[in-house]
């Protein structure tokens, strides 16, 4: 992993949004137990520390494991017929009463999978029935 693409988005993210969805392949897992198959024990992931410290900085929630805190959801194949979550989706906890669902699809690239988030911001969500 790039630091510099941290720093960068750090900067992006901090002058520009104070509301935040980051989505992406931060090509590494969080839990390797759980975001792993086969599971490995407890080792660090190369490139988590980042992905803790831009969560921690901007108080970012993964809403998949709010929802969900023990489902697996697998983003990423590899050739050696092993699987993996390193596509994930990050929210301000502003947006977390309004995150509907995540799932995945299959693309055209073999090994990755889209990862289609959902959200509800209807008038009646946001503003409550009586509207």
């Amino acid at each position: 992993l790039d630091i510099r693409l941290y720093l960068n988005l750090y900067i992006i993210i901090y002058i520009f949004f104070p509301e935040i969805i980051l989505i992406g392949d931060f090509n590494c897992v969080e839990d390797t137990l759980l975001d792993r198959f086969p599971g490995k024990q407890r080792q660090i992931e190369r490139g988590i520390s980042e992905v803790n410290r831009l969560k921690s900085e901007f108080q970012l929630e993964d809403p998949v494991r709010i929802y969900e805190p023990n489902r697996q959801l697998y983003t990423f194949t590899s050739y050696r017929n092993s699987f993996s979550r390193i596509d994930r989706i990050y929210i301000s906890p502003d947006f977390i009463s309004y995150y509907v669902s995540t799932e995945t699809q299959n693309i055209t690239d073999i090994q990755h999978k889209l990862l289609v988030t959902n959200f509800d911001f209807s008038f009646q969500r946001l503003f409550g029935p009586s509207f």
